[in-house]
């Protein structure tokens, strides 16, 4: 088992049994922190943020789930199950072999563009996985990342080169003659 911890989730990973299990960060400390030093200064508004800090996790988690559920995105690795939230079980996928840089252009390239929109979770491998020749994200519980996967997410897993060097696209640009 390993284990790996992000901003709103931490994710046990059961390589021996091919699934991986996310469960939400809730930032309590954090967010009582927040309500009761910002109540003052910012009033009613600061609750916004303050859930968010509470909730963000959890709601990722049940999203991931959901968008999986309904779109069968080959772009997307499996979530199997998920507790409303309180914890998410998804396939397993060894962690990608890619260089950042290389992956951030790739993706920029078959997106349009639209990639930048979530810089976060198009542009750190960490957030993939490659298995049988197909590229699979496995972090998409944010709304920026499942709009760009909506619009692109066949077209990246149709289309995706695992030979993709962004230097060497660099340097037969600057040989070729115009």
């Amino acid at each position: 088992m390993q284990v790996k911890t992000g901003s709103d989730r931490v994710v046990f990973l059961f390589p021996a049994l091919g699934i991986a299990v996310k469960f939400p960060i809730i930032h309590f400390v954090v967010a009582w922190e927040l309500l009761f030093g910002g109540l003052k200064k910012y009033g009613w508004k600061l609750i916004g943020g303050v859930l968010n800090l509470l909730f963000r996790g959890l709601a990722d988690n049940w999203m991931e789930f959901w968008f999986y559920v309904r779109t069968r995105n080959p772009f997307l690795q499996p979530t199997y199950f998920s507790l409303f939230g309180i914890f998410t079980v998804q396939r397993y996928g060894k962690p990608c072999p890619f260089r950042d840089i290389d992956l951030k252009h790739q993706l920029e390239e078959l997106t349009d563009g639209r990639a930048r929109e979530d810089g976060h979770h198009f542009f750190d491998s960490q957030n993939f996985t490659f298995s049988q020749g197909a590229l699979r994200m496995i972090d998409y519980g944010n709304k920026r990342a499942r709009g760009v996967i909506a619009d692109y997410g066949v077209r990246i897993s149709k289309r995706f080169n695992p030979t993709y060097e962004w230097n060497r696209k660099q340097s037969q640009k600057l040989e070729t003659p115009t």
